[in-house]
């Protein structure tokens, strides 16, 4: 049981809450951690999704806001008012 849950967990709860919470799809963060645990091995499990976080914010970054020069609001970033974060896809 414990095993049915933890994948459970694992493989459809974290991706969907990372994926609410970053605007990450899901599908992205599970190929990038297959990728990584195939070439790192365990090692890469552990990595995988901050890593995938970092070049999604990254690339987001560099390539949107500086790149095309389109407003782009960041996970975390401040929207300008005082107190409040901006969690709103674009």
């Amino acid at each position: 049981m414990y095993i049915i849950i933890h994948q459970l967990e694992g493989n459809l709860i974290v991706p969907m809450v990372q994926h609410r919470s970053l605007f990450l799809p899901p599908a992205v963060l599970l190929l990038t951690i297959v990728a990584v645990t195939e070439t790192f091995g365990m090692i890469g499990i552990i990595f995988a999704a901050p890593i995938t976080v970092i070049a999604f914010v990254t690339v987001k970054k560099l390539h949107v806001c500086d790149g095309l020069g389109q407003p782009t609001d960041l996970p975390g970033e401040s929207t300008g008012r005082t107190g409040t974060y901006s969690s709103a896809p674009n």
